[in-house]
Parts: C-alpha cells; sequence; structure tokens
C-alpha cells in the first residue's frame, strides 16, 4: 500500500459536522475505532493520506477520520 501524508500551513483546525463520528487506529474503513466522537468537537488536523485525516481532539486523543465527517475552520 502507498500512502501519501502532507500537512497544510493553513486551515488546520476543523469541527466534525457528522452526527457521531469513529477516529479510527488507521484510514481505512474496517479498521478499529478508537473512540466515537460526538458533532460539534473542534479538531486539529495533524496529517492527510487521501480522502482522511489523522487529527487530534483537545483532549490529546488522536485518530483517523474521513474528511468528508468534518468542516474546516
Amino acid at each position: 500500500m502507498i500512502t501519501y501524508y502532507s500537512t497544510q500551513p493553513h486551515k488546520n483546525h476543523a469541527i466534525i459536522t457528522a452526527y457521531l463520528v469513529s477516529l479510527k487506529t488507521s484510514p481505512q474503513d474496517n479498521s478499529s475505532t478508537t473512540i466515537q466522537v460526538p458533532g460539534g468537537n473542534k479538531v486539529s488536523i495533524l496529517k492527510r493520506n487521501y480522502d482522511w485525516l489523522y487529527v487530534q481532539l483537545e483532549t490529546g486523543q488522536e485518530g483517523w477520520v474521513e474528511e468528508r465527517m468534518i468542516k474546516r475552520i
């Protein structure tokens, strides 16, 4: 598997827009869930893998989420 990571110098914060999001251990639908997060929570975007973003919650917890589940702020 080829993995592409990049960071963006701007707009590295986002709000979860879905009702409930499962943060994953890897950027795949079938990976394990680390935590479920309700909509409205703010996250920091740490890295990207195609349509998946590795994010950190304000509590420090981290995981992968599909980009379509959040809105950059």
